[in-house]
C-alpha cells in the first residue's frame, strides 16, 4: 500500500470517529432536522410541545383572568418536561394531533401536569388553594383543546366542593340565623364581612330552602364566601362562570350576529329580571309571548357607554352556539335560570373576542 492510500484511509477513519462521537453526544450532524431557531428538535417531541405549550407560556397568556400566577403546587407553575432529545437525521414522521395521554384521561401535556398537581393538593386537603389555581390555568389558556380537556374534571370538582356546603374546604361560612333575619340580610352581612357580593338565591339553593320566608332564628345556614365572575369567549360561543376563581359553570352560548355583534368589553351585572317582558321597536312584548326572545331570565349588563345588553334565555334553542342574537348573550333557559341564582348584582363580566 503506497503512502497516499495510507493517508487517505487514515483521514476517513478519523472522520468516521468524529461523526459517531457527534451522534453519541446528541449533536446533529450536517443535514439533520432543526427547528426554526436552529436548535435540534425531535419531531415527535415538538408535536407534544406545540399542542400544549410550556407552563411559562401558558402563564404569560392572558384572557382577562385573575392576576394570580397559575401555579398548581403551592404557587408553583407546572414544570416543563425535559428538553427534546436530538436523534440522527431521519425522515420526519407525521405529526400526531391527538392530545397526550395522562392518568386523568386524554389531556394535553402541560394541562395534564397542572391537573395532576391540583389533584395532589386536593388529596392533601388543600382544595381552597388547588381549585382557584387550576381555574386560573384554565382561564388564562388560549388553547381550546386544553380547556376542553380540563373542563369536565373542573366542573366535577366544582360540584363536589363549591356546591356542597362544608366549612372544611374554606368556601363556606356557618351562620346562625338571628331574630328578624332574612336571607337578604344574611347575604348582605356576610358579603360585607368578606367584601364580596352574595346573592340570597344562592344561599337558598345550597341550603335547599323551599320558602325563604319560613327560616327560623337559631337555625344554622352555610353561606358561600366565593366572589363570582363571568367570562364570555365569543369565538368559542361559551360563557364560563367562576366562584373564587374556580370554574363553577360552563355553558354554550348564542352571540350577536354580524350586523348586531356582541361588544367586546368589560361589564358589571346591574339588573336581574325573572320572566322578563321584552321592549323592542317601541313595543312591549310580554313574557310568554312566542315573539319574546328573552326567555325565562334577564341578567342586565352595565357599561360606561354601551346600553341594552345582557345575558338572557331564549325562545329559540337552535340559536345557541351560533351568531344569531341582536347583540346579547343567550343561554338555554335551564342554564340561565341556574346562572341567575348564583350571580349577584355587581358581578364582573368580561367579553372576549
Amino acid at each position: 500500500m503506497n503512502r497516499s492510500k495510507i493517508v487517505s484511509f487514515g483521514v476517513l477513519a478519523v472522520l468516521g470517529i468524529l461523526v459517531v462521537s457527534s451522534i453519541m453526544k446528541g449533536e446533529p450532524a450536517e443535514g439533520g432536522t432543526t427547528s426554526s431557531d436552529g436548535q435540534g428538535a425531535d419531531p415527535a417531541s415538538a408535536s407534544a410541545t406545540d399542542s400544549s405549550g410550556s407552563a411559562d407560556e401558558t402563564a404569560q397568556k392572558t384572557a382577562g383572568g385573575p392576576e394570580a400566577t397559575p401555579g398548581l403546587s403551592v404557587g408553583q407553575a407546572p414544570t416543563v418536561a425535559g428538553e427534546p432529545t436530538v436523534k440522527p437525521a431521519a425522515p420526519a414522521p407525521k405529526r400526531d394531533s391527538r392530545p397526550a395521554q395522562s392518568s386523568e384521561g386524554a389531556v394535553p401535556g402541560a394541562a395534564a401536569r397542572a391537573l395532576a398537581a391540583a389533584k395532589r393538593e386536593i388529596d392533601a386537603g388543600n382544595a381552597r388553594v388547588a381549585l382557584p389555581a387550576i381555574g386560573a390555568f384554565y382561564r388564562k389558556s388560549e388553547d381550546v383543546a386544553v380547556r376542553d380537556a380540563l373542563r369536565p374534571k373542573l366542573l366535577a370538582w366544582a360540584k363536589r366542593y363549591l356546591f356542597s356546603p362544608n366549612e372544611e374546604h374554606g368556601f363556606y361560612q356557618r351562620v346562625v340565623i338571628e331574630p328578624g333575619d332574612s336571607l337578604v340580610r344574611i347575604a348582605r352581612r356576610i358579603g360585607a364581612e368578606h367584601k364580596i357580593a352574595i346573592d340570597p338565591l344562592f344561599v337558598q339553593e345550597v341550603n335547599r330552602i323551599r320558602d325563604p320566608r319560613r327560616i327560623r332564628a337559631g337555625a344554622r345556614l352555610m353561606v358561600p364566601t366565593m366572589a363570582p365572575s363571568i367570562v364570555v369567549t365569543l369565538s368559542e360561543y361559551r360563557l364560563d362562570f367562576y366562584l373564587a376563581g374556580c370554574l363553577a359553570g360552563s355553558y354554550r352560548a348564542g352571540i350577536g350576529k354580524e350586523e348586531t355583534p356582541t361588544p367586546v368589553a368589560s361589564w358589571v351585572v346591574s339588573s336581574k329580571l325573572d320572566e322578563p317582558d321584552w321592549f323592542f321597536d317601541g313595543k312591549r312584548i310580554p313574557f310568554g309571548d312566542p315573539r319574546n326572545e328573552l326567555g325565562e331570565r334577564w341578567i342586565g349588563l352595565k357599561h360606561d357607554s354601551l346600553t341594552g345588553f345582557g345575558i338572557h334565555g331564549t325562545n329559540d334553542d337552535a340559536s345557541i352556539g351560533k351568531a344569531a342574537s341582536r347583540g346579547c348573550v343567550r343561554l338555554h333557559n335551564a342554564q340561565v335560570v341556574e346562572l341567575y341564582r348564583r350571580v349577584p348584582l355587581g358581578t364582573p363580566v368580561v367579553i372576549h373576542p
